[in-house]
């Protein structure tokens, strides 16, 4: 292993334990709105694709209605359990659990998200470089994730030496330019561009839903 990725190791096992610490009292009171909402599973588990095409699985607060799938014109997205399960959708909050992910070791902070089985495939027959993908740990968040939910982001990630040509978002063409380019200063940028679009993300949705309203 290389020394910036022991390096990366050991920060994400210490901030990960630290925040899970900071933010107990909150995933306690998540839970018991789960709990007495709508009842056991508290906790989303599925299985993902992480480093050396190993088997995980990723923990997510359960956000959805039991018995409900995602379907693909997003109308499930709606059979929340409650106005909190909604927030914690739209703010990312489910995920904060991926923590537990961290401190074992399956993913870091920054990089690549982890891939589902049906994705993992799909990946083989569309991608010649696929296996780079792997050589890699998984993280919470990435470059494409920040395109996706942030025009903002977007913006700026365009802007990076490389990706300035770049019209459309790829998630392919982002995971392999941050696995060519990891270094600490894009995990620096990765991280502030991620903090936000959840922070200023959030009070732009809110001031649509209230002008909306009025």
């Amino acid at each position: 292993m290389a020394k910036k990725h022991i390096i990366k190791r050991v920060l994400d096992f210490v901030f990960s334990f630290i925040f899970l610490i900071i933010f107990s009292p909150i995933l306690l009171l998540l839970s018991l709105s789960i709990y007495i909402s709508a009842g056991r599973p508290i906790i989303f588990k599925s299985t993902r694709i992480g480093q050396n095409k190993k088997r995980f699985t990723v923990y997510k607060f359960r956000t959805l209605v039991n018995g409900i799938k995602r379907r693909k014109d997003g109308l499930s997205d709606k059979v929340v359990i409650n106005k909190l399960a909604e927030l914690m959708r739209e703010t990312h909050l489910d995920e904060v659990l991926q923590l537990i992910n961290i401190v074992k070791g399956d993913v870091s902070f920054i990089g690549p998200r982890p891939l589902d089985e049906p994705r993992y495939y799909h990946l083989k027959t569309k991608d010649p470089g696929w296996r780079e993908i792997f050589t890699v740990k998984p993280g919470m968040t990435c470059l494409n994730q920040i395109g996706r939910y942030s025009p903002r982001g977007w913006k700026r990630i365009r802007q990076l030496k490389g990706l300035k040509s770049m019209r459309k978002r790829n998630r392919l063409k982002l995971d392999h330019y941050y696995i060519r380019h990891e270094n600490a200063w894009l995990d620096i940028r990765i991280t502030w561009w991620t903090i936000e679009y959840l922070i200023i993300g959030f009070f732009e949705k809110a001031y649509r839903k209230i002008t909306n309203k009025t």
